[in-house]
């Protein structure tokens, strides 16, 4: 029955459109419809094969320095994501929150002492906004796990970084042999030379 009615939609289609273009005007509708679904179908599958082909040459989505741009950040949070920029990469490129759980975050926040620097202590809405940005952006703890302070500590700087030959000790400047844009909090775009290492 379904079939049946679909079939009789497209006969009266054609009908209505010959009555009110006439027979050669319609003809030429149809052709014109063949040509432009056949174009569509070839444009979305290389479209389709463009992506996957960019995809595969992906690590967590980064892609060439000139062809990648920043993971994006919702708008209610972009205020907080520069400021939190602004503060850290005075010192060092700014970490992105998916790299420690949000428990951490909150220590490294509200303590003085950061790994052996004394900084300027955040207060007020300035504290506040930076740590609701890091902590939607990161994940929880699992129960009884111990809070990470490093990255060779951190199980989700693991799970971002899955076959990659880390250095060792992992600092904040060895992110940049791999991460070019770091100091722009752009993660995606990868360093020419660790694609090289990926494509063998």
């Amino acid at each position: 029955m379904p079939c049946s009615f679909i079939n009789d939609a497209y006969l009266f289609e054609d009908e209505m459109i010959e009555l009110v273009f006439g027979e050669d005007m319609a003809q030429n509708w149809k052709r014109w419809m063949l040509l432009g679904g056949v174009a569509l179908g070839a444009s979305t599958l290389g479209l389709g094969y463009t992506r996957v082909v960019a995809q595969s040459k992906n690590l967590e989505g980064g892609v060439k320095t000139e062809q990648a741009t920043p993971e994006p950040i919702l708008e209610k949070y972009q205020f907080a994501a520069d400021l939190y920029a602004k503060n850290c990469s005075s010192c060092h490129v700014p970490i992105p929150p998916q790299v420690f759980p949000a428990d951490t975050w909150k220590q490294l926040l509200t303590q003085p002492e950061h790994y052996g620097v004394s900084l300027r202590q955040m207060h007020g809405p300035e504290l506040k906004l930076i740590y609701l940005y890091l902590k939607d952006y990161s994940r929880g703890l699992k129960e009884k796990e111990s809070i990470p302070l490093y990255f060779s500590q951190s199980r989700f700087f693991k799970a971002l970084h899955p076959k990659v030959d880390l250095p060792d000790p992992i600092d904040t400047a060895s992110c940049l042999e791999c991460h070019p844009s770091a100091r722009q909090n752009n993660y995606r775009a990868l360093s020419e030379s660790y694609l090289k290492t990926e494509d063998k």
